[in-house]
């Protein structure tokens, strides 16, 4: 039995895809990747918020812990509309 390629890994975050429109391919991270220590830099405007929103949603959707500490309080609520849209709170329990 062949093992799978960390990219269709079950294991693997899925956080988006690069490439041009006809050459789209995944972009994961491997579980040594999502263990590791790591920091976010690029310049206003480029999407870092955004990047950190969708690893901390696919972080708890795959039922690992996940803290976030938004001093700015920006990136708090980009998640919480991101949980709203995608009908998290619809459920009585959350």
């Amino acid at each position: 039995m062949l093992l799978p390629s960390f990219a269709q890994r079950k294991d693997a975050l899925y956080l988006g895809s690069y490439g041009l429109p006809f050459l789209r391919r995944g972009f994961r991270l491997s579980p040594f990747h999502i263990n590791s220590h790591m920091h976010v830099i690029g310049v206003t405007g480029s999407g870092k918020s955004r990047l950190l929103a969708q690893l901390f949603l696919e972080l708890l959707r795959s039922g690992r812990a996940a803290t976030l500490i938004d001093p700015a309080g920006d990136l708090a609520r980009l998640l919480m509309e991101r949980l709203v849209a995608d009908g998290a709170y619809e459920d009585g329990a959350a």
